[in-house]
């Protein structure tokens, strides 16, 4: 079975946008539909967030 490991946030990383690539083929789904790409980092992979479409359900009015 995988594991998913959450990293609390240790700062900010400025990266280009020429750097990014896109989503590789194998990415879960589920992370996918809120990437808008990918950096690869040292030995790692660092998936960029679309932050809009993360949160853009939290983001539409509640009916009162």
């Amino acid at each position: 079975m995988a594991r998913r490991v959450l990293r609390p946030v240790g700062g900010v990383i400025k990266l280009a946008d020429s750097g990014r690539e896109p989503n590789p083929v194998n990415l879960d789904a589920k992370f996918a539909r809120v990437s808008v790409g990918v950096h690869r980092l040292d030995a790692r992979l660092m998936v960029v967030l679309d932050v809009e479409q993360v949160l853009g359900s939290a983001a539409e009015p509640i009916a009162a």
